[in-house]
Order: C-alpha cells, then structure tokens, then sequence
C-alpha cells in the first residue's frame, strides 16, 4: 500500500505500508482497540469491525493490486489544492 501526499506548497510525500503487515490479525487487533480508544475520549461509538474481516480485506486489496495495477483506492483533491492518493 502507498499513500501519496502532494500539498500546494509542492512538498510532495510518498510513504509505504506493507499491506501483509497492516491487515495481519496482531496489527488488526492493534488499530481496532486504537479506533475504539479515540473514539471514546471523543464521546463516540466506534464502528463494529469483526475481527475476521481484516484478513479477508487484506487478501482482497493484494488481489485487487494484481488484478488492476495503478488504480488508487482513494484519491482525494481538496479546495487549497492538496492531492492525496491510496494506492493498494
């Protein structure tokens, strides 16, 4: 997975996650308890994430990264002129 940042300012980042790592179950039990501790300082619900999909989310993206090469996930362009892309 990459994540492209391109500010206006044009200080462009690049930054890479290995997908494996992130939608493995250990790193998945990690950032569901994260999201739910944000969320509770903040006076929110967490969404229900079952722990079993985050595996089966990963294998999708790697699959998904083979099956169409170069399709971001998500990009975004805001009103200052950022550029943010997801790639698998």
């Amino acid at each position: 997975m990459k994540i492209i940042i391109d500010p206006a300012d044009g200080h462009r980042m690049v930054i890479p996650l290995p997908t494996r790592f992130i939608f493995s179950g250990l790193a998945g039990r990690y950032i569901g308890k994260w999201i739910r501790l944000e969320r509770s300082e903040e006076g929110e619900e967490a969404p229900a994430l079952p722990a079993d999909l985050i595996p089966t989310a990963g294998r999708d993206l790697l699959q998904m990264r083979k099956d169409y090469p170069g399709l971001p996930l998500v990009e975004v362009e805001s009103s200052d002129g950022d550029h943010v892309v997801i790639f698998p």
